[in-house]
């Protein structure tokens, strides 16, 4: 390594792709041919543990369900000797446990062909569980059949709902008399007891939801449940959303005679949005009382949340997204104040529904000082205090102890590659760091925040989970794995570090070098990335690797380096990207590359870059703007130009293509297509809904107009994941090698 690189570490990585045994070079007598010594002598890696993804007898950890009380949890497992599934009752100091239910004793036993045990609502710490029929969840609707109530004290079910209507958003009031439901785009109520429904809307219909959501706010706000009922029982408010000016996208399939092209709601960057509002109605019927939100001009609302005290908590952002404001809203007579307003010069981000205190308290998370901190104000919009601060990241909110008047979160540091867990009291003062172990800390705490669940793995410990007190205080061990499954493997070890970019920033990155690695030999590279605004892919958390590891046996170094605009490094570094996707991002990466080709053991003229949706993008942009740096990419589903996404998503990062031109403009991967010099494998699903295949197929029309040659693979009816793993990974594998040649 040159002067400025430090190896701090050495891990293993996320899941990624996987690829084929059946694409290995081979010689003369048809044998694998490998370029490492150790794997003659241990087992390789096969095709079908890649596939399924071979657990090697690792334990999967789980984030427990906490009961009310905070004793325990419950979880989902297997009965015992059988197949059926259940939810398990354990307790969490001494760990005793009893299944809520058995599934043969409930009747009418052939309830469970027709649910999906999945999905459901668990109230009463599982006395009572809401379950949706099974075969009408999908997307983009998210749409269920009928409503089932299981009652696990009575060890009865019973249908609620009788309908072939599309429903969704099951749920029960708080005094448990009601079940509210969206059908066909409008919210019903059903008693219980007397089982009467009563439908609370009327003006549903194929363009106006009421109480759920349609394409954008779901994929880009993550809101599908769009009404709750108050905590008296007496109201429910509820989202209503109007897309009859959001342009209809045709996602063609090709699996009918006609070629069906069913229709959905998508406003591409630009184009009209959703139009939303808020509104209150009794749960006895009536007429609905719309909140004044003052709705002129383009505005996402994007959380609603009552209060113990029955008032309405709005966040509101408009189109722009440099704006957030909080509002109050008496729901009896709709008056609406405004008591917090912050705004930015970048975008700001949705935090989702705040951790609301006593006394008219709520917690705020702001990057306001250039770094995600916790800020603590109250309902009339006075800030308390800030509580805390420093030159790193709160990563989450895991819970508040009200009684101690302590906070708890996960942080990135001391490392961004990090998440350790730390309190701090909210009267102010100095954070104090509960979690020892180096890695990634996943905390689930109780809601009394007396107990919690650490699921814990790092780059050399695979997935621990252990139950601990408030204090830090280990109670016992719940999940413990160890590596000997991996004994017989040629397993090497990730090597994480940094280097200095070009201009004086520090880059992380992981690599994967061969078992058995030579240092006389110089290795094709494979970089892998995602890359997009606050992601992060070097972490120091257990991963098996399969797909990574797979390539090594083929002779390949795998590369990962997180760029600017990647997250757990403060505003500056997250927000760089502001107006132009793209220019930071593949900047680095190529500080990468460039790297890379400085090292000994690489042939820089052997380097290939695989991403996926944004990844795709970036490795679009990679080979047509770096062409004197990478030899061949992959790009799976990538976004070729961002006024083909959506507008909530885009606009964040790029306004509007009315506003800002030239930046769409120069991040467009189309503005390149006539300077590819090198190989490039493009991958779409026909059918995705998500990003469009219009991407790639724009892409491929300007490649051939500039009479430029690439590879592309169309998967037909295949959404945004692709579903022919098999398939592809065997292609993708048989392009690297190609253009590559490892072991050569």
């Amino acid at each position: 390594m040159d002067a400025k690189s430090t190896l701090y570490f050495r891990g293993a990585t996320r899941w990624s792709a996987v690829v084929s045994s059946a694409c290995l070079p081979t010689d003369a007598a048809g044998r694998a041919r490998i370029s490492i010594v150790s794997a003659r002598q241990k087992k390789r890696f096969t095709f079908d543990q890649i596939l399924r993804r071979g657990d090697f007898g690792i334990k999967r950890t789980r984030t427990p369900q906490w009961l009310e009380d905070g004793s325990g949890w419950l979880y989902q497992d297997r009965v015992s000797e059988g197949r059926s599934q259940t939810l398990w009752k354990e307790d969490a100091l001494t760990g005793e446990n009893e299944p809520l239910f058995l599934p043969e004793k409930i009747r009418p036993e052939e309830i469970w062909k027709k649910v999906v045990f999945s999905h459901r609502k668990v109230y009463d710490d599982g006395k009572l569980i809401i379950f949706h029929e099974r075969g009408r969840a999908s997307r983009p609707t998210r749409s269920h059949g009928n409503v089932f109530l299981l009652d696990t004290e009575r060890e009865r079910v019973r249908q609620l709902t009788h309908t072939s209507k599309d429903q969704r958003n099951a749920k029960l009031s708080p005094d448990r008399r009601l079940m509210g439901v969206v059908r066909a785009n409008d919210i019903y109520v059903l008693g219980l007891e007397s089982e009467q429904e009563r439908r609370l809307t009327d003006d549903g219909g194929d363009t106006t939801y009421n109480g759920r959501f349609g394409w954008v706010y779901e994929e880009e706000l993550g809101l599908t449940d769009g009404f709750q009922f108050s905590p008296d029982n007496e109201w429910i408010a509820y989202w209503q959303v109007d897309e009859r000016d959001v342009p209809v996208i045709g996602i063609q399939r090709y699996d009918t005679l006609n070629m069906n092209a069913p229709g959905m709601r998508y406003p591409k960057a630009g184009e009209p949005n959703p139009k939303v509002r808020i509104g209150v109605v009794s749960v006895r019927g009536g007429q609905t009382r719309w909140l004044d939100v003052n709705m002129d001009g383009d505005h996402y609302l994007v959380s609603l949340q009552w209060t113990d005290g029955g008032r309405l908590l709005i966040q509101r952002i408009p189109r722009v997204q440099n704006r957030i404001e909080v509002l109050v809203a008496d729901p009896k007579s709709g008056e609406v104040q405004t008591v917090l307003d912050e705004e930015g010069p970048y975008w700001i981000d949705r935090q989702g529904d705040m951790k609301l205190l006593k006394n008219d308290r709520f917690l705020w998370r702001s990057d306001r000082d250039g770094f995600n901190h916790l800020y603590l104000y109250g309902l009339d919009g006075k800030l308390v205090r800030q509580v805390t601060k420093g030159d790193w990241e709160v990563s989450s909110l895991v819970g508040v102890d009200e009684e101690h008047q302590l906070v708890y979160f996960t942080a990135a540091r001391p490392l961004p590659t990090q998440r350790q867990l730390f309190y701090a009291p909210l009267s102010g003062g100095a954070e104090v760091q509960l979690s020892e172990e180096p890695g990634v800390h996943a905390i689930s705490m109780n809601p009394q925040a007396t107990l919690y669940v650490d699921n814990r793995s790092s780059h050399e410990t695979p997935p621990q989970s252990n139950l601990h007190r408030s204090s830090g205080k280990l109670i016992r061990n719940l999940v413990a794995n160890e590596r000997k499954g991996l004994d017989a493997y040629a397993f090497s070890e990730w090597e994480y570090g940094t280097f200095e970019s070009e201009d004086g920033e520090t880059l992380y990155y992981k690599m994967l070098k061969p078992a058995g690695f030579n240092t006389g030999e110089r290795y094709p590279v494979y970089m892998t990335n995602y890359g997009g605004p606050g992601s992060q892919s070097v972490m120091d958390s257990w991963n098996l690797a399969l797909y990574e590891r797979h390539l090594t046996e083929l002779g390949f170094i795998v590369f990962t380096v997180d760029n600017r605009g990647t997250g757990g490094r403060g505003r500056e570094w997250r927000k760089i990207t502001y107006l132009d996707l793209g220019k930071w991002e593949t900047r680095d990466q190529a500080e990468g590359a460039k790297w890379l080709a400085k090292q000994p053991y690489v042939d820089g003229s052997r380097i290939a870059m695989y991403g996926w949706s944004y990844g795709g993008n970036m490795a679009c942009n990679c080979i047509l703007r770096y062409p004197e740096l990478w030899k061949a990419a992959i790009a799976g589903a990538p976004v070729t130009d961002w006024r083909f996404y959506d507008t909530i998503y885009t606009e964040r990062y790029m306004r509007t293509p009315q506003e800002n031109p030239e930046g769409y403009e120069s991040s467009s991967c189309l503005t390149y297509a006539k300077d590819l010099q090198n190989r490039l494998l493009i991958i779409h699903g026909t059918s995705d809904d998500n990003v469009h295949v219009q991407n790639s197929l724009r892409l491929a029309e300007e490649l051939q107009r500039a009479d430029k040659q690439f590879e592309m693979m169309l998967y037909p009816n295949q959404r945004h994941g692709v579903g022919m793993c098999k398939h592809m990974n065997r292609l993708m594998v048989d392009f690297l090698v190609r253009a590559l040649k490892p072991g050569q």
